[in-house]
């Protein structure tokens, strides 16, 4: 028994009828001597990357190069950041699972950047053997950053 080729309407109902899986991505941020620039939001208690939700028909990569803009005030184009790793948060606390994706950036260390004055408080260049004791979260996307911030030049994947 043979199944009936869907039409387009059919498939296209099919697959808006999936699952929604929130995603994310952020920006590795490294300049000359090996620090990353890291930043604190006003309405989180703990450090971050530079990054953000995937607004709905925005890719991963333009989603990362926007957030790194808005909450730094630095300006890279897509080209010039790279996919690095990626992460699956597994359901937790009442949230979904999700997808997190970490792009790589060299930036130089005179680069002036600007915290927003809303979202935004802080920025700075942090060390990598710095950033476990500045981070009290340490989610997996930020053990991989880590890596990705040591020269680790493979695409990472992790789970957590």
């Amino acid at each position: 028994m043979s199944i009936k080729p869907y039409t387009k309407d059919e498939k296209r109902a099919w697959h808006n009828s999936l699952p929604a899986r929130p995603c994310a991505a952020a920006v590795v941020a490294v300049n000359e001597k090996g620090e990353m620039l890291v930043v604190k939001a006003s309405y989180k208690h703990y450090w971050s990357l530079p990054g953000g939700v995937v607004d709905e028909s925005e890719s991963p990569r333009a989603a990362a190069a926007r957030e790194l803009f808005e909450e730094t005030a630095i300006k890279l184009q897509e080209k010039d950041i790279q996919l690095a790793g990626v992460t699956y948060r597994q359901p937790h606390d009442g949230h979904k699972d999700s997808v997190y994706f970490l792009f790589k950036a060299s930036v130089d260390s005179s680069v002036a950047f600007k915290p927003d004055g809303e979202e935004i408080e802080t920025i700075e260049w942090l060390a990598p053997k710095e950033f476990r004791k500045r981070f009290t979260d340490y989610h997996t996307h930020l053990v991989l950053a880590t890596k990705i911030a040591q020269g680790h030049n493979s695409l990472l994947y992790e789970e957590g």
